[in-house]
C-alpha cells in the first residue's frame, strides 16, 4: 500500500527507568498492513531522513510518469487488434 500524505514528524518522549528524554518520531502511518515508525534523537536526523523519503519518493513518481508515457506513445503505434490483445 502506497502511502499519499507521506511519513509524519512530531515530538515524542522516550521514557527509560524512569528518566525521559526527548525524541523525534517519524510516522509512517500502515505501511504493508503494519504501523511504521522511527525514532530519532534530534531532529535534524529526522529531518535529513525525511527529505532523503521525499526526494526518492519524486524520482520515483517522475519515472512513472516516464514509463506512463512511454507506453502511451509505443500504444499510438499498434493495430486495433494488437492493443485488444495486450487489453
Amino acid at each position: 500500500m502506497a502511502q499519499t500524505t507521506g511519513p509524519k514528524l512530531r515530538e515524542g518522549i522516550a521514557r527509560v527507568k524512569g528518566k525521559e528524554y526527548p525524541r523525534w518520531i517519524l510516522d509512517y502511518g500502515v505501511v504493508h498492513g503494519k504501523r511504521t515508525r522511527r525514532s530519532f534523537k534530534s531532529k535534524t536526523e529526522a529531518e535529513r531522513l525525511l527529505k532523503d523519503w521525499r526526494q526518492k519518493q519524486e524520482i520515483h513518481s517522475e519515472r512513472q510518469k516516464i514509463l506512463s508515457q512511454r507506453i502511451g506513445e509505443k500504444a499510438d503505434r499498434l493495430s486495433t487488434d494488437r492493443l485488444l490483445d495486450a487489453v
